[in-house]
């Protein structure tokens, strides 16, 4: 196995195998991924490279792991797709600290400014409406997050696409993939938790857990820039032709206006020629 440290810091990670291995080795110098509250484990490696490729995630991408435990999502996000940037939310006060001391272990410095970590409490999920949405890639293991977390997530990904203070070239999230156990209708499902509508879902397929044989169903959904509605389409022909009018109407007063005037000087003219030639002929035959 590759050396974790190498002159005193962590050197990045070859491929996904070595980051398995590395994290194997630091978890259990801190006593595994245990925390005081939620569930604990997370997707094995295989089936989350399957994952992101089904999230289209790439080196473009800033990815947000919500419930990120030790941070095994977004490192191997990270690691396998070298993202811009890569974040997680953790509500368990102990695993947030077990994970900023992974990345500190794992990831060499010049590649730890590109994740970051928010410590929020469950109680108080509400302060994910705090966030700026600024994430286009998604993911979450959601046996352990509770109903209103969810809520907080589906308003998190409409503000990406329905704030209307938000420029228009900003960031916005793209896809979201979610991991549970027990089967649902997934569009019924995705409308009562008040996720926007402009989406697709995409895939389905079973997940196992790390070190276990449990399988999950994860669900991918890809957010889409909205279609115009035809009434939308109708109104904005209608208004690019008022303006082509309006532009052609002020072209032809435009050239009218320039027919008087070059008249105007061509009258000038011959009237000054006129009044030359006048005052040559008095000089001439002048008496």
């Amino acid at each position: 196995m590759a050396p974790v440290f190498q002159d005193g810091e962590a050197c990045m990670p070859s491929d996904v195998k070595q980051l398995y291995r590395r994290l194997k080795v630091v978890e259990h110098a801190i006593g595994g991924d245990g925390g005081l509250i939620g569930m604990s484990g997370s997707l094995n490696g295989r089936a989350m490279s399957k994952v992101l490729e089904a999230m289209a995630v790439d080196s473009r991408s800033h990815f947000l792991d919500i419930g990120s435990g030790l941070g095994r999502p977004m490192l191997h996000a990270l690691v396998e797709h070298g993202c811009v940037q890569v974040s997680g939310i953790e509500f368990d006060e102990l695993k947030f600290s077990k994970a900023q001391t992974v990345i500190d272990r794992i990831l060499p410095i010049d590649r730890q400014i590109r994740t970051c970590l928010y410590h929020r409490d469950v109680m108080t999920i509400e302060s994910l409406d705090e966030l700026d949405p600024t994430f286009t890639h998604l993911f979450s293991f959601w046996e352990g997050i509770n109903i209103d977390a969810r809520e907080a997530v589906a308003r998190l990904v409409r503000r990406s696409w329905e704030d209307p203070s938000r420029p228009a070239d900003a960031p916005r999230i793209r896809s979201f993939a979610f991991v549970q156990s027990n089967e649902i209708k997934p569009q019924e499902y995705v409308a009562e938790l008040g996720f926007p509508p402009n989406y697709t879902l995409d895939q389905k397929f079973p997940v196992s857990m790390l070190g276990s044989f449990s399988q999950f169903q994860c669900f991918v959904l890809h957010f889409h820039d909205p279609v115009p509605s035809s009434h939308a389409i109708i109104a904005a022909a209608k208004l690019a032709n008022k303006v082509a009018a309006v532009a052609a109407a002020a072209a032809a007063a435009l050239a009218v206006d320039d027919i008087v005037l070059l008249k105007r000087i061509q009258a000038e003219q011959r009237e000054n020629e006129f009044g030359l030639r006048g005052s040559r002929k008095r000089v001439k035959y002048g008496p």
